[in-house]
């Protein structure tokens, strides 16, 4: 979330869900839809069972709950026998028709570090760019890692915290992890070990320290869950709306940019536009120079409409959260020049996404293709509750 701009983030209820709206400036730049208490949510760890192992596709299913199967991808060579009892955390909610995705490599979250179990090595932040910072941050855990046999990934908040503060966070999360482990021998199975935090209560809290202007949440129950969490802000920056003459939603027109955020077609200031498609395999992305009268100079009218369109193309998939593979037809230009300026404005635009978003390439047809990490349901399927009728017209 990288932007010089303060953040306000808008927290209600909507239909049963918890609506987390992020806002930079004046524009929404994330909506997140979620239940309350979801059956399986990313994070949680439980005690489960292995029903069947694919050989061929190298993974297993595991039953984490009577009838809920995750998809748990194996190393290359390992076997699962069938009725192996192991901890398995949820690493991706289920998405379109996919099962969630399961993994038995743990990690645990905290505001500066990221406790895991598949590596004994410390990682650092590729957004922290202080070179001298990182090699510090990184000396400070490696000890301690080689003792417990586990890894730290550093997050980007920790540049400016005190060496003291890491530690201490180490040692707390290193003993969740041993209590953890020492649970996981005693419990049943389909027993819960550890519940994360609710999926809206973790996107608060991972936002940049000093990156938040405040918070307004009409709901007394979710100021108090953000007061009583470690966030990167103080209980000032919390504020309770209780204006009974005109609801949060709609003074923010919550509805209005939910509705913008579905359309097919994303208009750009240029009298340019988006056309956003989606099939089960990819989303494909068609820019069109819409008000374009053949006047102007064509080659640079192409040329700014493409720049335009990078910078919004790259808003949108955060805002729909867009994951999976993605196709962009840009408009043909014949500069090659302009074609690698173009490149590298929207390899910046992706780089700011917090979600992982990489420009591929161009294919030989001139397509960009990007990818993007799927790790919850786009937006369509949050507010829709499925993928049907993904590309329709509001």
């Amino acid at each position: 979330m990288q932007n010089d701009k303060k953040m306000k983030i808008i927290i209600t209820r909507r239909e049963g869900k918890i609506l987390t709206t992020f806002w930079n400036g004046t524009r929404v730049v994330e909506f997140r839809l979620e239940e309350e208490t979801p059956d399986l949510q990313v994070g949680d760890i439980y005690l489960g069972i292995i029903k069947n192992h694919v050989k061929n596709i190298q993974a297993a299913f595991v039953e984490v709950q009577p009838g809920s199967l995750c998809y748990l991808p194996l190393p290359a060579g390992k076997k699962m026998a069938v009725g192996t009892q192991l901890p398995v955390q949820i690493q991706k909610e289920a998405v379109k028709s996919k099962a969630p995705v399961a993994t038995t490599a743990i990690s645990l979250g905290g505001r500066y570090l990221v406790l895991v179990t598949d590596r004994v090595k410390v990682a650092v932040s590729s957004k922290i760019y202080n070179g001298r910072r990182r090699e510090e941050l990184k000396s400070l855990l490696e000890e301690t890692a080689a003792d417990e046999e586990v890894g730290f990934i550093v997050r980007t908040n920790a540049e400016h915290a005190s060496d003291e503060i890491i530690l201490q966070e180490a040692g707390t999360l290193i003993r969740q992890y041993r209590n953890l482990m020492t649970a996981a021998d005693h419990r049943t199975i389909f027993s819960r070990l550890y519940s994360g935090q609710p999926a809206w209560l973790t996107a608060v809290r991972d936002v940049r320290e000093g990156s938040v202007e405040e918070i307004v949440t009409d709901q007394e129950d979710i100021r108090e869950q953000l007061l009583m969490a470690d966030l990167p802000f103080g209980p000032e920056q919390i504020r309770l709306y209780q204006d009974p003459m005109i609801s949060l939603a709609n003074i923010y027109r919550i509805e209005h940019y939910l509705e913008s955020a579905l359309s097919r077609r994303v208009w750009l200031r240029s009298g340019g536009y988006l056309v956003i498609d989606y099939t089960e395999a990819m989303t494909v992305i068609d820019v069109n120079t819409g008000k374009y009268d053949g006047h102007k100079a064509k080659e640079e009218t192409f040329r700014l409409t493409n720049r335009e369109a990078a910078v919004e193309i790259a808003a949108q998939l955060r805002l729909r959260n867009i994951s999976g593979i993605v196709l962009i037809d840009f408009i043909d230009m014949e500069s090659a020049e302009s074609r690698q300026e173009l490149a590298e404005l929207f390899r910046q635009e992706l780089r700011k996404d917090p979600i992982q978003a990489v420009l591929v390439d161009f294919t030989k047809l001139n397509l960009a293709e990007v990818t993007r990490k799927k790790i919850r349901k786009s937006l369509w399927e949050q507010v829709k509750g499925s993928a049907s009728g993904h590309g329709a017209e509001l």
